[in-house]
């Protein structure tokens, strides 16, 4: 025998009372599965990644990297400056350039004075003191006389390819012909120059060089002159002592 049956309004289902014994219903069976397995906009379980420590990996390159270029920079600073004092504190040579000889004949043997411009390469002011100079003419062996060995009487040999519109490409025989020196002090600016007498002596070998050059001169072939010696070279920064002045060619006119 059925008992009564109710019908909803709603569901349109059956509304039975449930026995203790019956399964619970599929609704709320679905309910639960749905709350417990949430699911993303796409419908699948998100995965999982391990993310990469990046961090990490580009801070130290970065650390390394800065002080390397603080490192390069100072090297390339102290570089430049010690490149820039040497360049500006060390002493130059001295230069002193002949300008003209005022010729005279003492006692049978050559004398006078002779002009010599000095200059200053430095970059501070400078003194020149007690300057010994030679001059010397350099002329083919052929031309040395009255001794028995030519070469003897050279002082040294200098080699010129071409001086005073003369192509020589040959050793020329240095013969001494006179010495200038003087008890002076030129004090000098930077970058500065100044002109100074110094006293010519000779001997009687100077004077048979002076009168063979001459007569090279007067032929139409002008005689190549050298200059050479040393001076004692001071500043603020100290005494150089005994200095080498550069050798300069000159041409006898």
């Amino acid at each position: 025998r059925q008992g009564p049956v109710s019908v909803s309004q709603k569901t349109g289902r059956d509304s039975r009372t449930a026995s203790p014994m019956s399964a619970p219903p599929t609704k709320q069976v679905e309910a639960a599965l749905y709350i417990a397995i949430p699911a993303d906009g796409g419908g699948k379980a998100p995965s999982s990644s391990i993310p990469q420590p990046v961090a990490a990996t580009v801070a130290q390159p970065r650390s390394r990297r800065v002080n390397c270029r603080v490192f390069c920079l100072a090297f390339l600073f102290w570089t430049v400056l010690g490149m820039v004092l040497f360049f500006t504190l060390v002493p130059r040579y001295p230069v002193i350039f002949f300008k003209h000889l005022d010729l005279s004949d003492v006692d049978g043997l050559p004398s006078g004075q002779a002009s010599f411009k000095f200059s200053n390469m430095n970059l501070y002011d400078i003194t020149y003191s007690d300057p010994e100079l030679k001059m010397y003419w350099l002329a083919d062996e052929a031309v040395v006389f009255g001794v028995d060995e030519p070469t003897d009487a050279c002082s040294f040999f200098f080699h010129v390819e071409e001086a005073c519109g003369r192509k020589v490409h040959m050793n020329l025989c240095a013969l001494e012909m006179a010495k200038f020196d003087g008890s002076m002090d030129v004090k000098l600016p930077p970058r500065g120059s100044d002109k100074r007498l110094l006293d010519m002596t000779s001997s009687a070998s100077n004077k048979a060089y002076f009168a063979e050059m001459m007569g090279q001169a007067a032929s139409g072939e002008t005689p190549i002159l050298i200059s050479t010696g040393h001076l004692d070279q001071s500043s603020f920064f100290g005494n150089y002592g005994k200095t080498r002045v550069s050798s300069t060619l000159y041409c006898f006119n």
